[in-house]
């Protein structure tokens, strides 16, 4: 949540856009931290992350969801196309575990 809050602060205050890059976790880092960790559990982390988002972003205005930031791969990116993203990130995943 800190790049939503970064694109909101930056909106409000109308400074420039707020520049972005993908972000990839080093595969073998995230399986040594998550390889103890049941299917549940991880879908259950999941879910409290995915509320815990809802939540703050309950708070954005209509407007403070148009705040954007230039991201590398995806071009002039709003919070709400963000969410867009994420969420078919979250499906690639949950597809991949079929």
């Amino acid at each position: 949540m800190p790049r939503f809050e970064l694109m909101r602060i930056a909106m409000n205050n109308k400074a420039l856009i707020p520049q972005l890059s993908w972000w990839e976790p080093d595969a073998a880092e995230t399986e040594k931290k998550y390889e103890a960790i049941s299917l549940d559990t991880a879908k259950t982390n999941l879910l409290v992350s995915r509320n815990s988002m809802q939540n703050y972003l309950m708070g954005f205005s209509e407007n403070e969801r148009r705040a954007a930031a230039q991201h590398k791969t995806f071009g002039t990116i709003t919070i709400e196309s963000m969410l867009q993203v994420i969420l078919d990130h979250d499906e690639e995943h949950r597809a991949s575990l079929n």
